[in-house]
């Protein structure tokens, strides 16, 4: 198939990978949107109607993946609206028989992968854990490349008042709060990062190239120290084993 300029447009705002990722316009409740051959349009059926082809009258179009904002044609299923409710109720019932909830946390007591967190799952591949299906129920949907984050730092708790989504740097900064060990963390992920890779990429070069430390700290806004420490390869060593500057 030879997409069309529009679907070109409409394709651009999608990132590609195991699920194709919506980036585009969302509805309240957070369903993909788009205006197409000028009108708007719900992407899901766009890309349905465009990759796999016509929806049968009285018909919806979901991602059978579990991902709402995906797109990828192989995930998206026409089903009746019945259908659709049968499936996410489906999902809440297996949901709510693996929670037991406390005076404070929500426990849940099913299935935990090697790191702590409950994990679910359905006969179709779909796959979730179970402490972001609670923020997705509860809450709303979850940016792309977020994280939901423990307030109460209980990774098998699903309660939605002791969650919140966060950037990965914002979720490795709660994690360094509650004293975990982040010392396998490199680059601008790290907490406690002065500078994005650009930026730090940048100093390296025109430190090579002979300017002083000290005005590269003047313009970054940071000491002579960080600077050198950059510089010697004490900070952003995976910039260091790329290609060593320094002899």
């Amino acid at each position: 198939m030879n997409p069309t300029p529009s679907l070109d447009r409409l394709l651009a705002k999608v990132v590609q990978g195991e699920c194709w990722i919506w980036i585009g316009a969302v509805t309240s409740s957070g369903t993909p949107s788009c205006s197409f051959q000028g009108r708007g349009r719900s992407a899901r059926q766009v890309f349905y109607g465009q990759f796999v082809g016509g929806i049968p009258e009285g018909l919806v179009v979901v991602p059978m993946c579990g991902q709402p904002l995906c797109l990828r044609p192989e995930h998206l299923q026409a089903a009746t609206r019945s259908e659709v409710a049968s499936r996410f109720k489906s999902r809440g019932e297996r949901f709510w028989a693996k929670v037991e909830k406390g005076s404070a946390c929500w426990l849940w007591t099913g299935a935990v992968n090697t790191s702590g967190y409950g994990v679910m799952g359905d006969y179709r591949g779909w796959r979730e854990l179970a402490h972001r299906y609670s923020y997705q129920i509860h809450i709303g949907p979850i940016r792309v490349g977020h994280y939901v984050c423990h307030r109460c730092d209980v990774r098998a708790c699903v309660h939605p008042d002791h969650l919140f989504e966060g950037t990965p740097k914002e979720n490795n900064l709660d994690a360094l709060k509650k004293g975990r060990n982040l010392s396998w963390l490199g680059g601008e992920n790290h907490p406690a990062a002065r500078f994005t890779e650009l930026q730090a990429r940048e100093i390296l070069r025109r430190a090579k190239a002979g300017e002083k430390q000290v005005d590269l700290a003047v313009e970054f806004g940071v000491s002579s120290t960080t600077i050198s420490s950059l510089v010697r390869g004490l900070r952003w060593r995976c910039l260091h084993s790329e290609e060593r500057p320094w002899g």
